[in-house]
């Protein structure tokens, strides 16, 4: 095998009037939550990458143990 089936999240962000009102958080679970429920649909799945800003960092270690 040569590849891994993978989805990658690129730049998953809320306007920052929302921010740090649990929004981002929610939406993400839902996202997460649905590819979950989908995963086979999508040929199995190895993992879950995050493309963010160094400075969204903090939330997806704090919230979802992404490093």
């Amino acid at each position: 095998m040569t590849e891994y089936p993978s989805i990658n999240i690129v730049y998953f962000a809320v306007a920052e009037s929302f921010q740090n009102k649990g929004f981002g958080k929610e939406l993400m679970l839902s996202l997460l939550g649905n590819i979950y429920d989908h995963r086979l649909e999508f040929g199995g799945l190895s993992f879950v990458t995050v493309e963010n800003l160094p400075e969204s960092q903090s939330f997806y270690r704090k919230n979802f143990a992404f490093d």
